[in-house]
C-alpha cells in the first residue's frame, strides 16, 4: 500500500491530544495552535492543499470548509479533507470523498477514535437527507403513490 502524505491541524489542547494519537497511527505532519495569532490558517491551507494527499482538521467543520474553499478546483485533483471533532466522536469526510479517498480515510480515523459511530451517524444523516428528497421530489416527478414512497424511504433508512 502506498503511504499517503497527511497533514493535521488542531486548534485546542484537547484536539492536540487526538491529533497526536492519529498522527502516530497514520503518519503525517501535524500542527497545533491554541491561539489564532500563532499562525495563519489561510497560509497553512494554501501551503498544503496541493502538496498533500489529505488534510485532517480537528475542530469545527465550518472552519475547515472556509479554509479550503479558495483552493478547490477539481474533484480529480483536490486532496481528501476529513474533519474530526475534538472528542473524536464525529468524523466527516468533507471533500474529495470518493476520488480523493476522504471516505476511506474517514472510516480509518473513526475506527482509530474508538469505532465508526460518528461516521455511521453521518452516513445515516445522508440517507435521511435522501429520504427528504424522495418525499419532496419523487411524487411530483414520477407520480408515485404514498405506499411506494414509504417503501423507498424505509429502504433508504435500513
Amino acid at each position: 500500500m502506498t503511504e499517503r502524505s497527511l497533514s493535521f491541524i488542531s486548534f485546542t489542547e484537547r484536539g492536540a491530544g487526538l491529533m497526536a494519537q492519529l498522527q502516530r497511527q497514520l503518519g503525517g505532519k501535524a500542527m497545533c495552535s491554541r491561539r489564532a495569532a500563532d499562525f495563519s490558517l489561510t497560509q497553512w491551507t494554501e501551503e498544503r492543499f496541493y502538496r498533500r494527499d489529505a488534510l485532517i482538521f480537528i475542530g469545527a467543520l465550518g472552519i475547515a470548509a472556509r479554509a479550503i474553499a479558495p483552493y478547490i478546483k477539481s474533484k480529480d485533483r483536490d486532496p481528501a479533507v476529513v474533519v474530526v471533532d475534538e472528542s473524536g466522536r464525529f468524523v466527516r469526510p468533507l471533500f474529495s470523498g470518493h476520488l480523493g479517498g476522504a471516505n476511506t480515510l474517514a472510516r480509518q480515523v473513526a475506527e482509530l477514535c474508538g469505532g465508526p459511530g460518528g461516521f455511521q451517524e453521518k452516513q445515516r444523516a445522508a440517507r435521511a437527507a435522501g429520504v427528504t428528497l424522495v418525499i419532496i421530489r419523487r411524487p411530483a416527478e414520477e407520480g408515485q403513490s404514498y405506499d411506494e414512497i414509504m417503501r423507498e424511504c424505509r429502504a433508504l433508512l435500513a
